[in-house]
C-alpha cells in the first residue's frame, strides 16, 4: 500500500524526490517511502515517471547505482 501511494504522489508531484549528484547524474531522483526502510530511485521525466529502482536503505547505494 505505501508504495502504491509513493508511485501516485511521484506521478502527480514528479520533482518531489532530491537530486542526489554523488549519487547519480540529474535528472535522477531520490524519495524514502515513510515507515519502510526503503528508496525508490526515479527519473521524472517519461510520463509517467520511470521507477527505476527500490532499494533498501542499508545498501551500499554508490555500488547499487553504477549502473544508472
Amino acid at each position: 500500500m505505501a508504495f502504491d501511494k509513493l508511485a501516485t504522489t511521484i506521478a502527480e508531484h514528479r520533482h518531489i524526490g532530491a537530486l542526489k549528484p554523488h549519487l547519480a547524474s540529474p535528472p535522477i531522483r531520490f524519495l524514502a517511502i515513510r515507515a519502510f526502510p526503503y528508496v525508490v530511485v526515479y527519473t521524472p521525466e517519461p510520463d509517467p515517471p520511470l521507477i527505476v529502482r527500490v532499494l533498501h536503505g542499508a545498501r551500499h547505494l554508490p555500488d547499487a547505482l553504477r549502473d544508472l
